[in-house]
């Protein structure tokens, strides 16, 4: 028998054989296939329904597994405390407040950020960024995914001593939507990630790291403007006023209340969602997003980065620099964790571009006054 066979037959045993009321099984998933775990121990659940099993495990996967299950957070020191997930809280959504509670047994601070981890630029970069013991990075997904995990984080009763922020891209979201966001939630003052490695500082520290002059900045910010032809230029005003057409909806939206009659609830909603009735009229939204792109377009290179998507111009380092974009990013993300050691040879190239970075993000270590109890 294999050692999975030899498991699965002594735990079934213990489990189907105890006279005990509660059974602690401690690494329920430990040489078991991930599925056979859940399996197993929903067949285990189902032949002895008249007994409590408590978990003890570090699978957040196993761990969401469970029907109906009251969730601990176990630390080495203090009281264990209770990990709330409501009904209705979506799977991504329950692992990454899981996920959260499993890493404040070390850490004070708990960054989420867009994106998945291992395969996202914004995972790699935000790990460098806060390359710190007590804090922790954890990738949830996309914009609201971020702000929401971040919300009911910071709502939560088991937050002893530990601060939650949300990191999101500018995105297209019109300036009305993002500045909704509470305190937690930190808007990135460039469209994404990309931009922001992408802004002066940086490129400049990187150009001068590989012995090229930091006049090659204009060159290569002329070259990522020329991308934006006529068609994609369009593409940027559409994006644009897509989302603020979105939030003016929601805006109206929030208005809607029933009627007497169903007759006067459907002619009430008719009306109150009608553009007519939207704060500003669809047209005049067009053209003061257009306004938007085409003035940054012509403008400042920071005013060009807050509003245009660095994925489609990141490539163009290569062609001033001479490094593929994933070296560039690779680049940076090593230089700044090696940023407070001096032994580590990226330990300059790490300060510099840290100071080029730091009035644009959160602080890089925990702040004392903003965990105390």
């Amino acid at each position: 028998m294999s050692d999975g066979e030899r498991v699965a037959v002594y735990l079934a045993a213990r489990v189907l054989d105890t006279t005990e009321t509660i059974l602690i099984v401690d690494e329920p998933e430990v040489h078991f296939h991930g599925r056979l775990a859940v399996r197993f121990w929903n067949e285990m659940e189902t032949m002895r329904s008249d007994v409590r099993l408590v978990y003890i495990t570090h699978d957040l996967t196993f761990a969401l597994s469970r029907s109906n299950a009251i969730y601990v957070n176990l630390k080495s020191a203090g009281k264990p405390t209770l990990v709330e997930l409501h009904d209705g809280v979506p799977r991504s959504l329950a692992q990454s407040l899981l996920s959260a509670a499993s890493f404040s047994i070390h850490a004070r601070r708990i960054i989420f950020c867009e994106g998945e981890e291992g395969k996202s630029l914004d995972y790699d970069f935000y790990s460098a960024w806060f390359h710190d013991l007590e804090t922790a990075v954890i990738p949830v997904g996309n914009c609201r995914d971020v702000a929401e995990t971040a919300a009911r984080f910071a709502d939560s009763k088991w937050l002893a001593g530990l601060t939650a922020i949300g990191i999101i891209d500018r995105d297209y979201w019109p300036n009305a939507y993002l500045n909704g966001f509470g305190p937690s939630i930190h808007v990135l003052p460039f469209h994404e990630i990309e931009d922001l490695l992408c802004s002066e500082g940086v490129f400049c520290a990187v150009a001068a790291h590989h012995g090229k002059s930091p006049d090659l900045y204009a060159q290569f910010i002329n070259n990522a403007k020329a991308k934006f032809d006529d068609d994609l230029l369009v593409y940027q005003v559409t994006e644009r006023f897509k989302r603020r057409v979105e939030n003016e909806f929601f805006t109206a939206r929030n208005g809607l209340k029933p009627k007497q009659s169903m007759a006067e609830t459907a002619q009430h909603f008719a009306e109150a969602l009608g553009p007519r009735q939207w704060q500003t009229p669809p047209n005049d939204l067009f053209i003061a997003e257009q306004a938007i792109v085409e003035n940054a377009h012509h403008g400042s290179a920071g005013e060009f980065l807050k509003v245009f998507p660095g994925k489609v111009f990141f490539n163009g380092v290569r062609d001033i620099l001479g490094i593929e974009r994933s070296a560039y990013a690779e680049l940076v993300c090593s230089a700044l964790r090696s940023a407070g050691n001096d032994a580590e040879p990226l330990c300059k190239l790490g300060k510099q571009i840290e100071q080029a970075l730091i009035c644009w993000l959160p602080p890089r270590k925990v702040v004392p006054s903003a965990v105390e109890e």
